[in-house]
């Protein structure tokens, strides 16, 4: 009997010290934690002031992004949700975390995640990251909504088609993270729902274009195109599938086409400045000079070459008349060549 209290005692403080041992993560001031450097791609922890953080320079995953003269990347963090993944009576939360370009709309999003910390050993310390286990390439950054209970984490995933609209993914699936030995380890991501796959006029067949001021070039829901999008889904695609922007050029824009056209315009067809300046709706004939000098010059060079190529005796040499019997010499002030 003695022994037998002696272990239920045992096994009572042993518990004891093992809540004692816990953080409550209820009480963490979530606005100012630290979050590990991964979930922007920092290769240093990032440090929380009221909910917003900043990385800088620019991490290497995002370098392809926009980032309209930022230096760095905007970090800010969501809401809390609680769950006792080890069935201990002991919650473990996961923290919610955007990284953007500081654009403030749904296209600067460049990517969602996850952290999921633990209070073990009365420090507050993460248990692990979670990211997307679906994202389409080229798209925009898939959402996730966690849930979390003995023995995993269900990570809900909203992902973006081809056709998708900034403000609203079609695409679902859903993602197993089984809890074992203090580890979060990921299962294969099911796919419930794939993503709209309407073509981009779908709203205009179904509208018949009501109005005479209908957006032609919509997005699922008849709204106009963003920039970001059409650059992004559109413009660098077809560069990328043209094999343009390698071996180190920068990314094509779309006023290098602008100036891609006014080249053809000056070099190719030879119009004047004011013929240009006319299709290029310049305001005036000093602005595209003012950028366009250059192409002028180079033009003008180019036909004054042609007409003295087209006048020497190098051109006349290439007639018929000037040719020997053998069509290999010709003679070139009265020498031979």
């Amino acid at each position: 009997m003695l022994c037998s209290a002696a272990v239920v005692l045992g096994a009572s403080q042993s518990r004891s010290a093992l809540a004692a041992s816990v953080l409550d993560l209820h009480k963490v001031d979530w606005a100012n934690a630290t979050l590990p450097g991964a979930v922007c791609g920092a290769p240093h922890p990032i440090h929380l002031h009221q909910n917003k953080g900043f990385v800088s320079p620019i991490p290497h995953r995002f370098s392809h992004d926009d980032f309209y003269s930022q230096r760095g990347v905007d970090v800010g963090s969501g809401p809390v949700v609680y769950g006792d993944l080890a069935g201990n009576h002991h919650d473990n939360a996961g923290l919610q975390v955007v990284c953007t370009n500081g654009g403030g709309t749904a296209d600067g999003q460049l990517l969602w995640s996850w952290v999921i910390f633990s209070g073990r050993g009365a420090r507050l310390s993460v248990l692990a990251v979670v990211f997307p286990r679906v994202q389409l390439p080229k798209e925009m950054p898939t959402l996730l909504q966690i849930a979390m209970r003995p023995g995993k984490l269900t990570a809900h995933e909203y992902f973006y088609g081809p056709y998708d609209g900034t403000c609203c993914s079609t695409g679902r699936a859903t993602t197993i993270w089984t809890y074992t030995h203090g580890t979060l380890v990921p299962g294969v991501p099911v796919i419930t729902k794939e993503p709209r796959a309407s073509p981009m006029f779908a709203h205009h067949r179904a509208t018949r274009f009501i109005a005479d001021t209908d957006w032609v070039f919509t997005t699922s829901r008849g709204t106009p195109h963003s920039q970001r999008n059409i650059n992004r889904r559109g413009l660098q695609r077809a560069a990328e599938i043209a094999g343009l922007g390698r071996d180190g050029w920068p990314p094509l824009r779309f006023h290098d086409l602008r100036h891609t056209f006014a080249s053809h315009l000056i070099l190719d067809l030879g119009l004047d400045v004011a013929q240009v300046s006319r299709i290029l709706g310049h305001a005036s004939i000093t602005v595209t000079l003012d950028v366009y000098t250059h192409l002028f010059d180079e033009a003008r060079h180019t036909r004054e070459i042609r007409t003295l190529m087209a006048s020497s005796e190098f051109a006349a040499c290439l007639t018929a008349g000037r040719k020997s019997p053998s069509g290999r010499v010709c003679s070139l002030n009265g020498h031979a060549a």
